[in-house]
């Protein structure tokens, strides 16, 4: 098959792909080309024959993001939720990423808003620097894994009337190896011994205690060969919550995922481990 036949292929999925994405977002022929910057003639031209060469990157970007929103949304809150401003962006939405022709943090953007998984290395957490050490970070308890979500959920421009029930995160209960010993951030005594305030996660200002000051705490905790931090939970109110901060003590050192709950009966139900919805 010569270059010619392949560089059609190529241009002929890209069409499709521009497609999918079009009704994903809810755009009109006339409305795909303001954002893209070009004529209503040129976007026809690309659906029949494929866009050009020099936009392949960041459609191909554009397509992945439309992958992710289609994956973790219901499909008719689509439109609305590219268009939100989202405060982890600096109010900008990501149509207007689009409009800026940066895909590449359109793309990257799409990533972060559904990475539910709370296992922080390379970008770091509350108790760990970025690109330091993993933590795996664990609720202790439904109602702090809902508290959790919706904070997380908050920089973001969806809430979690907009995920898709089949597709949600689901919550899964976790067994950790034996004899583990973590520092205490959560009574008086912890916190005090921690350097923390009594009234963590909030100075007694009320502004909220910095992750850098935490990050430090956790580093010291690593080095003293604790298995990492019990704390109260910033993602609820008052820290009423508790978390754990679990530093692997290596490679081998694993939580055991023991019991899953769907989306559905965690978040919306009132399901809890070891108990039907």
């Amino acid at each position: 098959m010569n270059d010619a036949i392949v560089d059609a292929i190529d241009r002929h999925r890209a069409g499709r792909s521009l497609v999918r994405t079009m009704r994903a977002w809810g755009w009109s022929q006339a409305e795909a080309a303001r954002l893209f910057g070009v004529s209503r003639q040129a976007v026809g031209k690309w659906l029949r024959q494929g866009p050009p060469l020099e936009r392949a990157t960041a459609l191909s970007d554009l397509a992945a993001a439309t992958d992710l929103l289609l994956h973790y949304l219901k499909h008719d809150r689509i439109p609305a939720v590219v268009r939100r401003p989202v405060p982890a962006l600096g109010g900008l939405s990501l149509t207007d990423l689009l409009v800026r022709s940066d895909s590449a943090r359109l793309l990257d953007a799409c990533r972060e808003m559904f990475a539910f998984e709370r296992i922080a290395g390379r970008h770091g957490g509350r108790w760990n620097p970025p690109g330091s050490f993993a933590v795996l970070y664990l609720n202790q308890g439904v109602s702090t894994a809902r508290e959790n979500l919706r904070a997380f959920i908050a920089r973001w421009p969806y809430g979690p009337e907009d995920l898709r029930d089949d597709t949600g995160p689901a919550l899964v209960g976790c067994l950790l190896p034996r004899r583990q010993v973590a520092c205490d951030a959560h009574s008086g005594d912890g916190l005090h011994a921690a350097g923390l305030p009594p009234t963590y996660p909030l100075h007694d200002d009320g502004t909220p205690v910095p992750h850098a000051a935490c990050q430090a705490i956790g580093v010291r905790v690593r080095a003293a060969g604790l298995c990492g931090v019990r704390a109260r939970s910033a993602g609820t109110r008052h820290g009423d919550g508790r978390e754990l901060a679990w530093f692997p003590a290596s490679r081998r050192s694993t939580a055991r995922g023991v019991e899953s709950l769907a989306f559905t009966k965690w978040y919306r139900g009132r399901a809890a481990f070891g108990r039907a919805a």
